[in-house]
């Protein structure tokens, strides 16, 4: 499977366990499947997969604070550092 296959079927997966609302599973996929792409060094994959962790964490915190998140994001970064984390960084 190439792997922009991969990413395609981890976006089609993981957006489905979040219209099941089993964020935390959609979570793990998607940090496995940056994880698997960081190892077979496809940059655009990791890329591509981070963007859609964002779009997923943004939910997740939205959902979390019913909506208002940005407009008490100071109050709450303890709060929301527990929100998810991804393995994004490219360094």
């Amino acid at each position: 499977m190439s792997s922009i296959d991969k990413v395609k079927m981890t976006v089609k997966l993981s957006s489905e366990l979040m219209r099941q609302s089993r964020l935390e599973d959609a979570v793990r996929l998607i940090d496995d499947a940056i994880a698997d792409a960081k190892r077979e060094d496809a940059s655009l994959s990791v890329k591509s997969l981070c963007r859609h962790a964002a779009v997923i964490r943004s939910f997740a915190v939205q959902s979390y604070f019913g909506g208002a998140a940005h407009v008490n994001f100071d109050e709450n970064r303890s709060r929301l550092a527990g929100a998810g984390s991804f393995r994004c960084r490219l360094g």
